[in-house]
């Protein structure tokens, strides 16, 4: 470390920082436990190495605030807020985490590749300014149109956000992303700064719905090429705690569905074996990585009302956890946006609308079914078995599934899979362990849309669909 705190206050006040230094280019921060520092302005000029929090780190919610640096670390007393739910961030401000990219890859201090972004073994909240998420439009949504009516308001929207119109078309990607010029009073109407470029049809009562992607608490990679250059965002083998609510997520995640995934291997010298970080497993947008353990007496991680934009394999990504993801906006995603990895999870995807994925072009079960790299294909929903609630999803423009249950054996560290039967309703799969196979886990899955996509998948069975479907 370079800079500590001793005692709390404010991260600009020289008294906070030892000897009087308040922390620099290429600095390397510690705070204490028992210690806290408050973040009250901008300090995006100069990148910051790491700081790792044993005490508390938080950001002035009524100031415009930045924090440019490689890396932050929680650790497990460790506690990060940008917002909370008692006093989320103000509307007027914006509250910025901006990641840097690592310089050359030490494989010797990171061996493992978890380095660049935000790395959490404590406890992380996140709360940007209230925003209606999406809302379905009333008013036809055809090429030229500039003024979209909606039966009920919709908050928080303001002159200057960008709004997605999915595309609904099969076969070519017709995306509107467009800037808003103005709200009106009621909240009613929005006036778009340039009329859309696409039909967007809608089919019987199926309307397309148009989603906000614009939030006040931003989570943001400064350079997005190369796909080293990203960070991620990783909770780490903790049951509860975390919530992002109004959070926008954008370039971030770097491992790469057009690749096979590696798992980083230690040599002898203790440094990475050449080649098996190529294209490390598990580094992902937003990534709550508890494995196994979830229980759901337990209160869930929360990802809500958030956004994330352009990630190159998955979106939200919850492994082994218990994990609520509702009212999110995931757009550009390549792989696939929302995911239970392993089938041991638990908890809800509800009312996301998620939008666009280019997919790996390859075969899902057999191109990399030996190594259990799965939902690369290019997915809105991807689920390793029925254990989370799937419903009042949109999903549309993949191209793969839209919606895709695994339920096939899934090993990990050389072990099967399997569900805790106490997170089930009853079922005659248990075995004497108390255990489930993720192909007998029964689930519930109801009210969900899939437009343009290649297939839809329930259970393991396929079959085409039109343009539009439910």
């Amino acid at each position: 470390m370079t800079n500590v705190a001793v005692q709390s206050g404010l991260w600009t006040d020289p008294r906070t920082w030892r000897d009087g230094k308040v922390p620099g280019e290429g600095a390397r921060v510690v705070i204490p436990e028992t210690l806290s520092v408050r973040l009250d302005a901008l300090r995006d000029a100069a990148a910051l190495d790491w700081v790792r929090v044993d005490g508390r780190l938080s950001f002035a919610p009524d100031a415009d605030t930045a924090l440019a640096l490689r890396t932050l670390v929680v650790t497990e007393h460790g506690r990060v807020t940008i917002g909370s739910v008692s006093d989320p961030v103000r509307p007027h401000v914006k509250a910025r985490l901006l990641f840097a990219p690592r310089e050359a890859r030490d494989r010797k201090a990171d061996p493992f590749d978890l380095g660049g972004g935000l790395i959490s073994h404590g406890i992380v909240e996140m709360v940007g300014a209230r925003k209606t998420p999406h809302r379905q439009a009333e008013t036809p949504l055809r090429r030229g149109t500039r003024r979209i009516d909606f039966a009920e308001p919709v908050v928080g929207w303001q002159a200057g956000d960008r709004l997605l119109v999915p595309g609904t078309d099969a076969f070519n990607d017709e995306d509107d992303v467009a800037t808003v010029a103005s709200v009106s009073g009621d909240g009613r109407s929005v006036e778009l700064e340039r009329p859309l470029a696409f039909d967007h049809p809608s089919r019987g009562n199926l309307r397309v719905p148009v989603g906000n992607l614009t939030r006040n608490v931003e989570l943001r990679s400064i350079r997005s090429a190369p796909t080293g250059a990203r960070a991620h965002v990783m909770v780490m083998h903790v049951q509860t705690g975390s919530v992002f609510d109004g959070v926008g997520f954008f370039d971030l995640g770097r491992t790469d569905t057009r690749r096979a995934h590696t798992v980083p291997e230690i040599g002898p010298d203790g440094e990475t074996k050449p080649g098996s970080d190529s294209n490390t497993i598990g580094r992902y947008a937003v990534h709550f990585h508890v494995l196994s353990g979830a229980r759901r007496h337990v209160p869930p991680h929360i990802v809500r009302n958030s956004v994330v934009v352009d990630s190159p394999k998955y979106g939200i990504v919850n492994h082994g956890a218990h994990v609520l993801a509702e009212d999110n906006v995931t757009f550009r995603i390549a792989g696939s946006h929302i995911v239970a990895e392993n089938g041991s999870e638990i908890g809800a995807f509800r009312r996301n609308m998620a939008v666009r994925s280019a997919g790996s072009s390859e075969h899902i079960l057999e191109s990399r079914m030996s190594i259990y790299d799965f939902g690369h294909g290019g997915h809105g929903l991807w689920l390793q078995s029925g254990g989370v609630e799937v419903t009042d999803n949109w999903s549309a423009g993949h191209a793969g599934a839209g919606i895709f249950s695994m339920g096939m054996e899934f090993r990990e560290h050389g072990r099967v899979v399997h569900f805790d039967a106490r997170n089930a309703e009853p079922s005659p799969f248990v075995d004497e362990h108390g255990l489930i196979r993720t192909m007998d886990v029964s689930f519930h899955m109801a009210r969900n849309t899939v437009a343009a996509s290649a297939k839809v998948s329930r259970s393991g069975i396929t079959r085409s669909i039109p343009p539009i479907g439910s």
